[in-house]
């Protein structure tokens, strides 16, 4: 008997829950075209709906952020080099540090165990999203910076909803969320 079969079980396991998880429609048999009532090409994304109100989730408990909420927050610019569009952008909103300040986490020496083993979820209307480790959108410990934008070259983001995942630390821009329905922080134990 092969003494990895075990571990490639556990694997295949692991990898047939996590596409179920991805999208928890494709998991029912549907996809998510389907989901939002949308039709789209086969292997495209549905076209997304615009964003409104971000949903800030940490360890369990939500809150809703609207546009005006963020007028009132701390404001950060941020200047990328977007290879999709081959062009320097400069993005206006909130650091993800700042949002999680305002809502009671801060990086300390108390909390930094929390930093190392935390993780963001990141996620669009379209269902598209993507995961950045706590340490990455921690000034304390990293140089990037990710701000959810509000403005691009001093104008509304347009087609890319009210709110938009931008982060400095890329070499592509294969992490933005255009369209940023939530940010969800949870603790691996």
């Amino acid at each position: 008997m092969n003494p990895f079969a075990p571990r490639q079980i556990k694997l295949a396991l692991l990898v047939a829950l996590l596409a179920s998880t991805a999208c928890p429609h494709q998991a029912l048999g549907q996809t998510e075209s389907q989901a939002v009532g949308q039709s789209a090409a086969p292997g495209r994304h549905a076209p997304p709906q615009r964003s409104g109100v971000l949903t800030l989730t940490l360890n369990g408990v939500s809150r809703q952020i609207s546009p005006p909420d963020f007028a009132s927050m701390p404001q950060s610019t941020l200047k990328v080099h977007n290879t999709h569009s081959g062009r320097d952008e400069v993005y206006t909103g909130v650091a993800v540090s700042d949002l999680l300040r305002a809502s009671g986490l801060t990086f300390s020496p108390e909390t930094q165990s929390t930093f190392l083993r935390s993780y963001m979820r990141a996620q669009g209307t379209d269902f598209y999203f993507v995961l950045y480790s706590a340490s990455e959108i921690s000034p304390d410990l990293n140089t990037a910076s990710v701000i959810v934008a509000t403005r691009v070259d001093g104008h509304d983001l347009g087609d890319d909803g009210a709110f938009k995942l931008v982060s400095s630390g890329d070499k592509r821009p294969l992490r933005w969320v255009r369209n940023l329905l939530s940010l969800t922080l949870a603790t691996v134990n």
